[in-house]
């Protein structure tokens, strides 16, 4: 859903840097916001991997 989100804005800030006034600050937000929406997939995919690896080694329930 965040993918879709920023893919969305992205495409705003292109449709901004393609107009009379569109500066390089909208490219650099039309290459900013693909990445902002990919942080929570790969944060969920990486919490997931550390889990299961937590979960091979038998330490998923032991306090530090």
């Amino acid at each position: 859903m965040s993918l879709l989100v920023c893919c969305g804005l992205a495409w705003w800030q292109w449709d901004r840097f393609t107009s009379a006034n569109g500066t390089f600050q909208n490219l650099g937000y039309v290459l900013q916001w693909p990445l902002f929406g990919l942080f929570p997939a790969f944060m969920f995919w990486r919490i997931r991997q550390l889990r299961q690896k937590a979960e091979a080694d038998g330490t998923a329930n032991e306090r530090p």
